[in-house]
């Protein structure tokens, strides 16, 4: 069964504030074989200046790239049944989030 464009907004995770910083390339050499290869690297000069908001921003999408509006929505509903307020539903969510993610750096996620 193909999947409806319904069903494809539920999954698209909204990252458009944070993708404002993020530029995408797609480059094709005369190697064999013959593949696309692609590239993203963030705007660095607004990077020097926005610094503080590109990292709020890549921190306030964590949940976004973990998980669909569907299964987020579905953990909170199923945390607020348990007693919790939306509120601590939602930071229990990013918390989450988190814990998906490998701490390969002794430097921490969030930027000073």
């Amino acid at each position: 069964m193909p999947i409806t464009e319904i069903e494809i907004e539920k999954l698209i995770s909204c990252t458009e504030i944070f993708m404002n910083h993020v530029h995408f390339v797609q480059q094709s050499f005369n190697l064999l074989p013959d593949n696309n290869h692609y590239g993203t690297c963030i705007n660095y000069i607004d990077l020097q200046e926005y610094r503080d908001e590109f990292c709020n921003e890549l921190v306030n999408t964590i949940s976004e790239w973990v998980y669909s509006q569907e299964k987020a929505a579905e953990v909170i509903d199923k945390m607020i049944g348990e007693g919790r307020s939306l509120q601590n539903a939602h930071n229990t969510l990013t918390t989450e989030a988190f814990k998906k993610f490998r701490n390969h750096s002794p430097l921490p996620l969030v930027c000073d």
